[in-house]
């Protein structure tokens, strides 16, 4: 779940990095390069987990496997909570634009 992180915070911080050297002019730019820091922290630590696996496990297939679940667990869980967000906002922004009368009560939830 760590590397997900670092990988992560990487993908922000290149995401981020234009806007940051833009803002080094007025020093809040300077904030956006925070996500490089996080990714350092988390590799760091993802590799010392794994280098701890490392030696607990008895073959290297099951490492492999088990970074494999943890980043799609990580990866799997968010996403799936954006589908169900993104699905339930899709439908409520459709009700608002057909006008619809349905009016939300207690009973509803």
């Amino acid at each position: 779940m760590m590397l997900a992180g670092a990988l992560f915070s990487i993908v922000i911080g290149i995401v981020l990095l234009p806007f940051s050297i833009i803002g080094l002019m007025f020093l809040i730019g300077a904030l956006g390069f925070s996500p490089f820091f996080s990714a350092f922290v988390y590799l760091r630590n993802g590799r010392r987990a794994l280098k701890f696996s490392n030696a607990e496990a008895s073959s290297p297939c099951g490492t492999f496997v088990s970074l494999l679940l943890g980043t799609l667990f990580v990866i799997g869980g968010t996403a799936a909570a954006q589908w169900s967000v993104a699905r339930v906002v899709a439908e409520a922004v459709d009700e608002v634009m057909r006008g619809g009368d349905k009016v939300l009560s207690i009973d509803d939830a």
